[in-house]
């Protein structure tokens, strides 16, 4: 079984494939399963819930704001004032590098 990308026709992958996946259909997706070993893989992962128990975890919200300047190192002496200033408010930390 192919779809049109891996016969070069065209880029979007087959819809009729893609429709039947999306409905459950087990001939076809027996048939994959047969011909394909990384879809086979898939699917079996796919239905080892059992040993994948889903975790909860609690997430915690930003402390810091990330704010990127780029400049030009021509104009670096340019901004270096108000770079300055802004290091100088609480709670902010200025860090420089090049690249």
């Amino acid at each position: 079984m192919e779809d049109n990308e891996s016969t070069r026709q065209s880029y979007d992958p087959d819809i009729d494939i893609l429709t039947a996946l999306a409905s459950g259909d087990e001939a076809l997706l027996g048939s994959l399963e047969k011909q394909d070993a990384i879809f086979r893989n898939m699917v079996e992962d796919m239905l080892d819930k059992g040993s994948h128990p889903e975790q909860s975890e609690e997430l915690t919200p930003f402390s810091k704001l990330r704010i990127l300047i780029s400049v030009d190192i021509d104009h670096a002496v340019d901004v270096r004032e108000a770079i300055e200033k802004i290091a100088t408010l609480d709670g902010v930390q200025v860090e420089y590098g090049a690249n």
